[in-house]
């Protein structure tokens, strides 16, 4: 990292990154930039918003997903492909039919 970056205060790099934010604990996450992921994580909330679960966190706890990494991965951040497949396998899925609407 150079001089520069390094004497950046979270403030000075939140407001040039718009793919940076300030957590509530000031601490620099990262936002899902491609597109890619943010269609995946859509349709993955429409599929539980389908099923009836107006909730994350509840879809999350009564399927035995870690409710953080799930509430992650329905905003778009990064994930395992072991973790859409159980998702895919909970919703009665393949992986054909998951991204059969995707370009």
């Amino acid at each position: 990292m150079s001089k520069q970056v390094e004497n950046q205060t979270i403030s000075d790099r939140t407001k040039t990154s718009p793919a940076i934010h300030k957590t509530e604990k000031n601490t620099i996450s990262a936002l899902p930039e491609d597109q890619r992921m943010v269609k995946i994580s859509q349709r993955l909330r429409q599929l539980r918003m389908e099923k009836g679960y107006s909730s994350a966190e509840i879809f999350a706890y009564e399927h035995d997903l870690n409710r953080s990494s799930y509430w992650r991965i329905e905003k778009g951040y990064n994930m395992t492909v072991q973790s859409l497949l159980r998702i895919l396998d909970i919703h009665g899925l393949t992986l054909k039919e998951f991204f059969e609407e995707f370009d």
